[in-house]
């Protein structure tokens, strides 16, 4: 079964904000037929569908056997687009590529009483995620992303009053998760904005944390009532409230 020729078609699918896609790509063809070493294929595929973020590729006329009649198997590789990840779907031929975003971290102190030198410890996760079929690994974040290290997913650091650090290069579509060590703790009051989420393909999700530390006590420190000595009165200018007269 010699003369069979198949049209072997595939898609490409973007996920991204759309702006840094190349014109062009580089894909190459591969085949193989059971027991034999995989062959590249000297083709070039047709687009379409290039207005919209899947685009197709098809390649005409390729044979379905090989000369001793045996069933080609057929896949495709890419060449490397920078600034993205790329996947296989759930066959060799749907191409997934994934654009890189960043994940800022913040830490604000704010009260009359709260330390700002004093260091707080964070820790960033990053989770499994399914995109477009696709299972972005949170093992396979690993190594240095811009300003935080990561082992299996995982990022540890300490921040003070002022500071940031951005992770960059994450897959856009992960999620993730920031926890903060000392929250609530020492008489502050800890929240968050952006604590969890996903990174933006071509963005930069943001977590900021803020610490209160107001006041020692709600209550006014009070006047001599002997002799009917005067109370006072005060406020915390930070955000406390204000305390009673004694």
């Amino acid at each position: 079964r010699t003369n069979e020729s198949l049209t072997i078609t595939g898609t490409k699918t973007w996920i991204d904000g759309g702006v840094n896609r190349p014109e062009n790509l580089t894909i190459v063809l591969w085949r193989q037929a059971k027991g034999q070493e995989p062959k590249r294929v000297d083709a070039e595929p047709e687009w379409s569908h290039k207005d919209t973020d899947t685009w197709t590729f098809t390649y005409t006329g390729q044979p379905e056997f090989d000369s001793e009649g045996r069933k080609y198997t057929y896949w495709v590789e890419e060449e490397k687009v920078n600034g993205y990840d790329g996947y296989h779907g759930e066959t060799g031929l749907e191409l997934v590529n994934v654009e890189r975003g960043s994940l800022t971290v913040a830490k604000n102190v704010t009260g009359s009483r709260g330390d700002r030198t004093r260091r707080f410890t964070f820790t960033v996760t990053m989770q499994d995620t399914v995109v477009n079929g696709v299972t972005l690994r949170a093992a396979d974040i690993d190594g240095t992303y811009g300003g935080m290290t990561f082992t299996d997913g995982t990022a540890t650091f300490t921040l003070a009053d002022g500071e940031s650090v951005t992770a960059s290069g994450l897959p856009g579509g992960m999620a993730y998760t920031v926890t903060e060590a000392e929250a609530n703790e020492s008489g502050y009051h800890t929240s968050a904005e952006g604590s969890q989420g996903v990174i933006p393909a071509g963005g930069t999700a943001q977590a900021l944390f803020v610490n209160y530390r107001g006041s020692s006590g709600s209550n006014g420190g009070g006047g001599s009532n002997v002799g009917g000595g005067g109370g006072h009165r005060y406020v915390d200018t930070s955000g406390g409230c204000p305390g009673a007269g004694g």
